[in-house]
């Protein structure tokens, strides 16, 4: 587990990430989140897939409501990876192949048809070096770079 999640959860409040972005930036589509933070909602998670209608359906865990039982005793994130549910509190970066400890999702809310990226917070510091690098390329290239505009929109 390479990175430490640290202050970073102050970039989950809308307001701060707003403030990073330009004009027409949704922050509601840049989520911080955390092995800590999956943690803490495993149990309810694991009931809303596997509690309908009054009884527990299977899994491929074993039965589920001995499951959630062992779930409900977890004190660590360790406790879930012994069960052998490390996916249900950990992530995989799409860039390096990571499972970070923390990480951002960009894009939708994750479900079954969205489309996000998670990526790992390393992963997220170079990119942001990279779309600096890239504006200073596009200035010199062509003249000038308007906030928002595609090619098409810049006046040649």
């Amino acid at each position: 587990m390479p990175q430490d999640a640290g202050d970073l959860p102050a970039l989950a409040e809308a307001e701060p990430v707003a403030r990073l972005g330009p004009p027409g930036f949704d922050p509601g589509r840049v989520r911080f989140d955390s092995c800590e933070r999956q943690f803490e909602s495993v149990a309810k998670r694991w009931r809303q897939q596997y509690f309908r209608n009054g009884r527990w359906g299977g899994t491929i865990y074993g039965s589920a409501d001995e499951t959630y039982a062992k779930i409900r005793e977890c004190k660590t994130v360790a406790d879930l990876y012994a069960l052998g549910l490390k996916n249900w509190v950990s992530e995989r970066c799409a860039l390096c192949g990571s499972e970070p400890d923390a990480w951002l999702e960009v894009g939708d809310e994750p479900d079954y048809e969205a489309r996000w990226l998670t990526i790992c917070l390393p992963c997220a510091e170079h990119l942001g070096a990279i779309a600096t690098e890239a504006r200073r390329a596009a200035t010199t290239e062509i003249g000038a770079v308007h906030e928002g505009a595609g090619p098409k929109d810049i006046a040649q």
